[in-house]
Protein backbone atom coordinates (compact mmCIF):
# COMPACT_ATOMS: atom_id res chain seq x y z
CA UNK A 1 0.00 0.00 0.00
CA UNK A 2 1.15 3.51 -0.71
CA UNK A 3 0.96 6.73 1.18
CA UNK A 4 1.62 10.27 0.05
CA UNK A 5 2.58 12.45 2.96
CA UNK A 6 3.23 16.13 2.74
CA UNK A 7 3.95 18.40 5.64
CA UNK A 8 5.44 21.82 6.02
CA UNK A 9 5.88 21.59 9.79
CA UNK A 10 6.15 17.99 11.02
CA UNK A 11 8.71 15.41 10.01
CA UNK A 12 7.07 13.26 7.30
CA UNK A 13 9.21 10.16 8.07
CA UNK A 14 8.08 10.38 11.72
CA UNK A 15 4.42 10.50 10.70
CA UNK A 16 4.93 7.50 8.41
CA UNK A 17 6.81 5.59 11.14
CA UNK A 18 4.10 6.33 13.70
CA UNK A 19 1.33 5.38 11.26
CA UNK A 20 3.07 2.08 10.52
CA UNK A 21 3.72 1.40 14.21
CA UNK A 22 -0.01 1.72 14.86
CA UNK A 23 -0.92 -0.40 11.82
CA UNK A 24 1.38 -3.20 13.01
CA UNK A 25 0.62 -2.86 16.74
CA UNK A 26 -2.37 -0.63 17.55
CA UNK A 27 -1.62 -0.91 21.28
CA UNK A 28 1.09 1.74 20.85
CA UNK A 29 -1.78 4.25 21.00
CA UNK A 30 -3.46 2.67 24.01
CA UNK A 31 -2.83 5.90 25.98
CA UNK A 32 -4.82 7.97 23.47
CA UNK A 33 -8.15 9.16 24.83
CA UNK A 34 -10.03 7.71 21.87
CA UNK A 35 -8.35 4.28 21.93
CA UNK A 36 -11.11 2.38 23.75
CA UNK A 37 -13.73 3.50 21.23
CA UNK A 38 -11.69 2.48 18.16
CA UNK A 39 -9.65 -0.43 19.54
CA UNK A 40 -11.58 -3.22 17.81
CA UNK A 41 -11.69 -1.37 14.48
CA UNK A 42 -7.96 -0.71 14.32
CA UNK A 43 -6.96 -4.21 15.46
CA UNK A 44 -8.95 -6.20 12.91
CA UNK A 45 -8.26 -6.89 10.14
CA UNK A 46 -4.48 -6.69 10.57
CA UNK A 47 -2.93 -3.98 8.41
CA UNK A 48 0.28 -4.00 6.44
CA UNK A 49 2.78 -1.14 6.72
CA UNK A 50 2.50 1.73 4.27
CA UNK A 51 5.25 3.14 2.07
CA UNK A 52 5.63 6.70 0.89
CA UNK A 53 4.78 7.24 -2.78
CA UNK A 54 6.20 10.17 -4.76
CA UNK A 55 3.07 10.52 -6.96
CA UNK A 56 0.80 10.73 -3.91
CA UNK A 57 3.22 13.08 -2.15
CA UNK A 58 3.09 15.44 -5.14
CA UNK A 59 -0.71 15.28 -5.14
CA UNK A 60 -0.67 16.02 -1.39
CA UNK A 61 1.63 19.03 -1.92
CA UNK A 62 -0.74 20.29 -4.60
CA UNK A 63 -3.72 19.86 -2.28
CA UNK A 64 -1.85 21.58 0.59
CA UNK A 65 -1.24 24.56 -1.68
CA UNK A 66 -4.94 24.78 -2.49
CA UNK A 67 -5.87 24.59 1.20
CA UNK A 68 -3.29 27.25 2.11
CA UNK A 69 -4.53 29.51 -0.68
CA UNK A 70 -8.14 29.09 0.51
CA UNK A 71 -7.15 29.19 4.22
CA UNK A 72 -9.14 26.04 4.93
CA UNK A 73 -8.75 22.41 5.96
CA UNK A 74 -10.87 20.25 3.68
CA UNK A 75 -10.76 17.28 1.35
CA UNK A 76 -11.62 19.40 -1.70
CA UNK A 77 -11.29 23.13 -2.14
CA UNK A 78 -13.77 24.82 -4.49
CA UNK A 79 -12.33 24.59 -8.01
CA UNK A 80 -9.87 21.83 -7.13
CA UNK A 81 -9.91 18.37 -8.67
CA UNK A 82 -11.66 15.66 -6.64
CA UNK A 83 -9.33 13.25 -4.83
CA UNK A 84 -9.45 10.46 -7.42
CA UNK A 85 -8.90 12.85 -10.31
CA UNK A 86 -6.20 14.67 -8.38
CA UNK A 87 -4.05 11.60 -7.70
CA UNK A 88 -4.60 10.34 -11.25
CA UNK A 89 -3.40 13.69 -12.61
CA UNK A 90 -0.15 13.16 -10.68
CA UNK A 91 0.36 9.70 -12.17
CA UNK A 92 -1.03 7.44 -9.45
CA UNK A 93 -3.09 4.49 -10.68
CA UNK A 94 -5.62 3.40 -8.09
CA UNK A 95 -8.56 1.14 -7.43
CA UNK A 96 -9.34 2.62 -4.00
CA UNK A 97 -8.04 5.87 -2.59
CA UNK A 98 -8.68 7.93 0.52
CA UNK A 99 -6.96 10.71 2.39
CA UNK A 100 -6.49 12.11 5.85
CA UNK A 101 -5.72 15.74 6.53
CA UNK A 102 -4.37 17.24 9.74
CA UNK A 103 -3.44 20.65 11.05
CA UNK A 104 -2.21 22.06 14.33
CA UNK A 105 -0.73 18.93 15.88
CA UNK A 106 2.55 19.06 17.77
CA UNK A 107 3.86 15.55 17.09
CA UNK A 108 3.53 12.63 14.71
CA UNK A 109 1.80 10.64 17.45
CA UNK A 110 -0.72 13.46 17.92
CA UNK A 111 -1.46 13.43 14.17
CA UNK A 112 -2.06 9.67 14.07
CA UNK A 113 -4.14 9.82 17.25
CA UNK A 114 -6.17 12.64 15.73
CA UNK A 115 -6.86 10.58 12.63
CA UNK A 116 -8.58 7.96 14.80
CA UNK A 117 -11.41 10.30 15.76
Amino acid sequence: MSLGLSSRFLDVPQILACTNAVRVNPDVLSDASCFASVQAEIKWPPRLPLSNNSFLAEAADYHNSWMAWDDTLTHQVDGELALGDRVKAFGYSWSRVSENVAWGYESAKDVVSGWLW
